[in-house]
């Protein structure tokens, strides 16, 4: 017998509350924390977006992987895989990017049907779940360089860290590389598929627990040219236009 996903096991009632609330059937945290509950976002401030038609059993770092060639397009703050539901043949996700700009740089090449996975043609539309895009500050990415001595963070230690403290997706395994300027020195890149409580919360973490280190963000290579300003994010005219109609 297949097990239940949390969405099948959903009475009709809490399904419609949380679509009311604005969060999926598969989200597992507290729907009625308003800390968790969407913002009120206009639809040019909005940087999610809603894939659709990915292969079956895909994942953040196949999705990354897959962009990759086609990029640039903007840091990525956030991605989310969701396996298929009751109905559907296709896995979906999440994107959501650090200013609308590269939202609407994604959003443009993947409408224009030349993201192609699998032979699988992924489709793309706003996320009605919006979020507002973070503008956060240029040097945030969701790559994380990490120097310091060999002897106090090895691979083992690095991956029983990540493990035991995160809920994480790395696009790629962590990168050791020996310090050019000190044989004793070891550069770690670790590219997470997301920064939000991905990459943020393993450079609080290795604070903590490896205080030595020396910790700096890397680029993301899904950014775009830096030169684009992350605080003057373009405005929608579609979203205007539909603001007018409705008397907004």
């Amino acid at each position: 017998m297949d097990a239940l996903t949390q969405s099948d096991s959903l009475r009709e009632e809490d399904r419609a509350l949380r679509r009311q609330l604005g969060f999926s059937e598969f989200y597992k945290g507290d729907i009625h924390n308003t800390k968790n509950q969407q913002a009120e976002t206009a639809d040019y401030e909005n940087a999610s977006l809603f894939l659709t038609n990915l292969p079956l059993f895909y994942s953040e770092r196949k999705l990354i992987l897959a962009l990759l060639p086609h990029g640039p397009f903007d840091r990525i703050y956030a991605t989310s895989v969701t396996p298929p539901g009751v109905g559907h043949n296709g896995s979906s996700a999440k994107v959501v990017t650090f200013t609308r700009r590269g939202a609407e740089r994604l959003y443009a090449f993947i409408v224009s049907g030349q993201f192609i996975v699998d032979g699988r043609r992924v489709r793309c539309v706003w996320n009605s779940i919006k979020q507002r895009a973070p503008n956060a500050a240029q040097y945030l990415s969701r790559v994380m360089i990490i120097r310091v001595q060999k002897a106090v963070l090895d691979e083992k230690r690095l991956i029983k860290l990540l493990n035991h403290n995160l809920v994480y997706q790395l696009e790629q395994d962590p990168k050791f590389t020996p310090a050019q300027d000190d044989s004793d020195i070891t550069q770690i890149e670790v590219r997470f598929c997301s920064f939000r409580a991905q990459a943020e919360a393993f450079r609080i973490l290795l604070a903590s627990e490896v205080p030595e280190a020396k910790v700096r963000f890397g680029i993301d290579p899904l950014a775009d040219d830096p030169k684009h300003s992350a605080n003057n994010p373009t405005v929608d005219k579609w979203a205007q236009l539909g603001r007018f109609r409705r008397g907004g």
